[in-house]
């Protein structure tokens, strides 16, 4: 049996991430053509580890989005904006700025790519958009997809200029081994201090932020060149010092950072849980998806079971989560008295959506039929 493909909620982000995709597209393919002008082998060749880097860190922060996955069309349009604007901005700058090397690789160049990196919350937390940014883990999640794709051109950019077979390697190890979570992991310094900022207020929590990027960014650019001229070493023993720059400064901040994710995925998921009696009480969801929502193992099997009917229903499901977990995400933070108008706007939608919806889990032959519960006032 097949069911109607339920709409989908109501998630208008405009033309503004289409057109910004489309012009994006094009710039990389222009930046990308110039790059392997030089020596289209060297790029052919780099092109590899540069893309195996880049889908592996694209399923991590798909992995952990998937509580509540963003829309595809501003996934897309921040990985676009990352490789396009944040790289031409960033060149620009770099190059106006009259400097030694040392100083343009470790000031300059942080400076300016971290600011163009966290200019992607100017498209993804204006207008209509701004209404997905509803917890850290998507600040943190738009930071990271951004970082990638200006990490994913820089690396081609640079694997284009190798001059060896020894640097190619290095480099490979450097920028698409140990150190592959680098820009991602800088920007998201600057992600915590916008959520800071936009849910606590004090735009000097996302300036604190940005300026820890640029420290972290800086630190490892300029640290193992420091490092290696204070104690007289060559270039290989460059690499060591940048190992163990890498091991004293980047290994603790990146377990930092992932046990500050894992934990906010746990409070969130915890918020969610204890918004599901009073979204079935509202008849917003059945007692059966609140069930499903709430135990990951329920829910996978769930779907699995759904997709018996067809790819529609499978998919109606997939929404009926997302939009669950969006509105219980909502309504947490508007108790806690955070958010505004627009969030409790954006609250109201998706529970309008949920309540209107003709194919509510424990309604369909899937599950067992439950009595219509009529909704408080409070929601």
């Amino acid at each position: 049996m097949q069911y109607p493909l339920t709409p989908k909620p109501v998630r208008r982000s405009g033309a503004l991430p289409i057109v910004i995709t489309v012009l994006g597209a094009i710039a990389i393919l222009l930046i990308v053509a110039l790059i392997s002008a030089g020596s289209p082998v060297t790029f052919i060749v780099g092109a590899i580890p540069s893309t195996a880097a880049l889908i592996v860190c694209l399923l991590c922060y798909r992995w952990l989005d998937r509580w509540e996955p963003e829309p595809t069309r501003l996934t897309v349009m921040a990985l676009i904006w990352g490789g396009s604007a944040g790289v031409i901005f960033s060149f620009l700058v770099e190059m106006a700025i009259p400097a030694s090397e040392f100083v343009t690789m470790a000031i300059v160049a942080p400076l300016a790519e971290e600011l163009a990196k966290a200019s992607v919350f100017i498209l993804v937390a204006t207008g209509a958009r701004k209404l997905e940014l509803t917890s850290l883990t998507d600040h943190i999640f738009y930071a990271g997809i951004c970082a990638l794709g200006f990490a994913f051109v820089e690396n081609l950019g640079y694997f284009a200029l190798s001059s060896s077979a020894g640097e190619f390697v290095v480099m490979a190890l450097v920028r698409t081994g140990f150190g592959v979570f680098g820009h991602p992991l800088y920007t998201t310094a600057t992600a915590v201090g916008i959520w800071a900022w936009r849910t606590k207020g004090g735009l000097w929590k996302a300036a604190v932020g940005y300026i820890a990027a640029c420290l972290l960014h800086g630190l490892w650019n300029g640290g193992p060149t420091l490092l290696a001229g204070s104690l007289g070493l060559d270039d290989t023993g460059q690499l060591a010092a940048m190992i163990l720059v890498y091991i004293v400064l980047f290994v603790p901040v990146f377990i930092g950072t992932i046990i500050m994710t894992t934990r906010n995925r746990r409070n969130e998921y915890e918020a969610v849980r204890s918004q599901l009696p009073l979204m079935v009480e509202a008849g917003l969801v059945t007692p059966a998806e609140a069930d499903m929502i709430a135990d990951p193992r329920k829910r996978r099997a769930i779907l699995a079971d759904s997709g018996k009917y067809g790819r529609v229903a499978k998919r109606n499901q997939k929404r009926t989560i997302t939009a669950a977990t969006e509105a219980a995400l909502a309504q947490h933070r508007i108790a806690a008295g955070e958010g505004g108008p627009e969030l409790v706007k954006r609250r109201d939608q998706l529970s309008e959506w949920l309540r209107s919806r003709p194919d509510k889990l424990g309604q369909l032959p899937l599950m067992p039929q439950f009595p219509p519960i009529q909704p408080p006032a409070t929601w």
